[in-house]
């Protein structure tokens, strides 16, 4: 009896362990509303300012790729220090009721970006386009470009919503493989009449 009470012991620790081991912080980049500020971003590097940015926040993952990362992107956020009539929540992909989650596959993994039922609020200042090219933004970001197999995307847009100029991208770049063009901007600039917009700084990654 004693033995087996050790053997479950020491089972219960070794599970416990590799458990832990199995979990890692990581840099979870979101496609962020600016609703109820006074910023403007440049999240597609399109020059073209919106109420959006992308945000980056720290994240515990499980040891599942590319699963977990996948489901990080789309985690709700309500931005800290936010004052009381703040929006509740700023992911736009929890904001528009979006699905994006993970497939594993034996020879390639896909990302599944269900936009089907999604709904943009009238006064959130982007459109349901802009809000998922910003998603692959994201998802490219915190899967980064060392995975070995091919990750594909598969896009589902509400009925009616035409996605063949939409130029979404299919598959998670990796490594070698050569960038759109533009780069996105995620410093913010304040709201003003008769000024000039100032350049965007240069993107931050906290390590």
């Amino acid at each position: 009896m004693k033995s087996r009470f050790t053997i479950t012991v020491l089972a219960g620790v070794f599970l416990l362990a590799e458990s832990r081991a199995e979990r890692s912080l990581i840099d979870a980049y979101q496609p962020t509303s600016l609703l109820g500020t006074e910023g403007e971003g440049d999240p597609l590097g399109t020059g073209e300012w919106i109420a959006a940015t992308i945000v980056s926040r720290p994240v515990i993952i499980g040891g599942a790729f590319p699963e977990s990362p996948v489901r990080a992107v789309s985690l709700p956020h309500k931005i800290a220090g936010a004052t009381e009539g703040y929006p509740e929540e700023s992911n736009l992909i929890v904001i528009v009721g979006g699905d994006v989650h993970a497939e594993w596959g034996q020879t390639e993994d896909q990302i599944i970006a269900d936009f089907s039922k999604a709904k943009v609020p009238e006064n959130l200042g982007v459109t349901l386009i802009q809000v998922m090219k910003i998603t692959a933004v994201c998802m490219e970001k915190t899967l980064g470009t060392q995975h070995e197999k091919p990750i594909k995307i598969k896009w589902l847009a509400p009925e009616g919503v035409s996605l063949t100029d939409a130029k979404l991208p299919t598959e998670i770049r990796k490594t070698g493989e050569q960038a759109g063009a533009g780069q996105p901007a995620t410093a913010l600039q304040l709201k003003s009449e008769g000024k000039e917009k100032p350049q965007p700084e240069s993107e931050r990654r906290s390590r």
